[in-house]
C-alpha cells in the first residue's frame, strides 16, 4: 500500500500528511520536533492575542467609566443597565468594579470631610478638642462630626486641627477670623477650633494676635503669629491662607490651582505696564498737540 501519496497540508510552514498526521494522534510515532516547536509557537502567539483582547477591554471598559463618572449615580447605573451581558460581559464586570471603587472613594471623603466650621472652645476643651482630637480619636461635642466606628485611618494619619486665636478689638484679628471662616467650608477635612486667646494662654500679648496653633498628632506642631505670611491685613486672601498651609505646613492639599501670591505678583506688572504705556501714549499726544502750534 503506497501511503506516500496522501495529502499534504501547506497551511503550516511545515508540511505534514494526512497519514503522518493520525500516527501522531494515536501515539503510533512521536510529533517532528519542528512540528512541536510551530504549535507551541502557535499556542503562546493564541494565548498573547487573548490577554491582549482582554487588557484592551479593560481599557475601553477604563475609558468609559471616566466619561460615565462624570455624571450623577442614576446615570452611571442606567449606563450600567444599557450593557449587553454576552457581548459586552467583560466591559460590565470591570464598569461595576470601577463604580465600587468610586462609591467606597465617595464614602471615604464624606468621612473625612465632615467639618465645615470654625467650632468655638474653652479652656476646660482644649485637651478633648485639641489634643486629643489631633490624633484621630474623638471628635467632641462641638464639632457634630459624623463618627464611624469602622474607620481609624486618622488614629495612624492623625488628624489636623488649626486653633485660631483670637481677640476682640484687634483689627488684624477680626480678618483673621474672616478668612478661618471660608477657608474652614473648603478645607471640610480639617478641623477649625477658635479660641479668646487669653483663655488659652494667660497673659498671651495682644501683639501676638491673631495666632495659629497647628496640630497634628497631639502635639503642637506650628504656629504663626499674625496676618503677615497672608499677605498682611490689607493684601490677605482666604487663597493665600489656604495656599501658605497647604504648601508650606503640610496642613492639607491646597485647593489653590496655582501660588495666589505670583498670581497677584504677575496681576500687579500687567497693571504697571499698561499704565506706563498707556501714559507714554499720552505723553506722545501733548507733544503732538504742541507741535501743531506751532
Amino acid at each position: 500500500m503506497n501511503v506516500g501519496s496522501t495529502n499534504t497540508y501547506k497551511t503550516r510552514k511545515v508540511e505534514t500528511t494526512e497519514f503522518e498526521d493520525i500516527l501522531v494522534k494515536k501515539g503510533i510515532i512521536s510529533e517532528r520536533p519542528e512540528l512541536l516547536a510551530e504549535r507551541l509557537v502557535d499556542e503562546a502567539i493564541k494565548k498573547q492575542s487573548e490577554v491582549e483582547d482582554a487588557k484592551s477591554a479593560e481599557e475601553r471598559a477604563t475609558e468609559k467609566l471616566k466619561k460615565v463618572a462624570q455624571g450623577s449615580d442614576n446615570e452611571l447605573d442606567a449606563y450600567l443597565e444599557g450593557v449587553d451581558e454576552d457581548d459586552l460581559g467583560v466591559e460590565r464586570k470591570f464598569l461595576e468594579r470601577f463604580r465600587d471603587q468610586r462609591i467606597a472613594e465617595l464614602k471615604q471623603k464624606r468621612l473625612k470631610e465632615k467639618f465645615g466650621s470654625v467650632y468655638p472652645i474653652q479652656r476646660a476643651d482644649f485637651v478633648k478638642e485639641v489634643t486629643e482630637s489631633s490624633k484621630g480619636q474623638g471628635e467632641g461635642k462641638e464639632t457634630n462630626a459624623v463618627e464611624d466606628s469602622n474607620s481609624n485611618s486618622n488614629e495612624v494619619e492623625g488628624q489636623w486641627v488649626v486653633v485660631e486665636l483670637f481677640k476682640d478689638g484687634i483689627q488684624e484679628s477680626s480678618r483673621m477670623s474672616q478668612l478661618t471662616n471660608e477657608l474652614s467650608k473648603r478645607q471640610k477635612s480639617t478641623k477649625f477650633v477658635r479660641i479668646r486667646s487669653t483663655e488659652c494662654v494667660e497673659n498671651w500679648p495682644d501683639s501676638n494676635v491673631p495666632c495659629l496653633f497647628l496640630y497634628n498628632k497631639g502635639s503642637l506642631q506650628s504656629q504663626v503669629i499674625g496676618l503677615k505670611e497672608f499677605g498682611g491685613n490689607d493684601n490677605s486672601s482666604v487663597d493665600k491662607l489656604d495656599w501658605v498651609l497647604g504648601t508650606k505646613y503640610k496642613v492639607f492639599e491646597t485647593s489653590c490651582d496655582e501660588d495666589p501670591f505670583k498670581k497677584e505678583q504677575a496681576f500687579k506688572l500687567r497693571r504697571d505696564f499698561v499704565g506706563s504705556s498707556n501714559e507714554h501714549e499720552n505723553d506722545d499726544e501733548r507733544n503732538s498737540d504742541s507741535d501743531s502750534d506751532w
